[in-house]
């Protein structure tokens, strides 16, 4: 039985995406963009459009714009640089561990290497992140094992591994992802 209407925005067979909520107009600007550099249609390398034309473009003041493209620069998907504009980065140069830009990924274009690049990653972390959280449960008994994963990302947060524990809370919350393994009887 399909979904109703507005319930669900990509369906998959990989992924379930949830329908996006409203979002502020400079936030979509940056999500429009950055879908775009995602799937291609502005590559590495290549000069964004002017202002003047972005704005017409998205219908929207010339601060939004900015605080858009801003909020792409951070995440490292483009440079900008006095005369010579607004300029797609390497893709070597994107902050894949941002929450954002994986979304991006997941309604673009999901690509096999990306998909088999977190599925490495989620295998070389995630019998560390157990082993860690198996040692707190130890000293924390009675506690439901549901807080296990939790406890793994915030012990990873909490001993400078941020970046781990950002991919772990990516790859937790989309239970299959390309197949891999999901839990303990799964990895066995």
């Amino acid at each position: 039985m399909p979904p109703e209407s507005g319930d669900i925005a990509v369906i998959s067979r990989l992924v379930i995406v949830p329908a996006p909520r409203a979002i502020s107009n400079h936030a979509e600007v940056a999500r429009t963009l950055g879908i775009d550099i995602i799937t291609g249609h502005y590559p590495e390398g290549a000069k964004l459009p002017g202002d003047a034309e972005l704005i017409r473009l998205f219908g929207v003041s010339r601060p939004v714009l900015r605080e858009g493209v801003k909020t792409l620069v951070a995440k490292g998907l483009l440079s900008t640089k006095a005369k010579v504009g607004t300029v797609v980065r390497n893709r070597s140069a994107w902050n894949m561990f941002d929450a954002d830009v994986l979304a991006w990924h997941l309604e673009g274009r999901i690509d096999s290497s990306l998909l088999f690049d977190l599925g490495e990653i989620r295998l070389a972390v995630e019998p560390r992140s157990a082993a860690l959280a198996a040692q707190q449960r130890s000293h924390r008994p009675g506690k439901p094992a549901a807080d296990d994963v939790g406890v793994a990302i915030t012990i990873c947060a909490n001993r400078g591994f941020g970046k781990i524990a950002q991919v772990l809370s990516f790859i937790t919350s989309r239970p299959r992802l390309r197949g891999h393994a999901t839990t303990d009887t799964d990895i066995r």
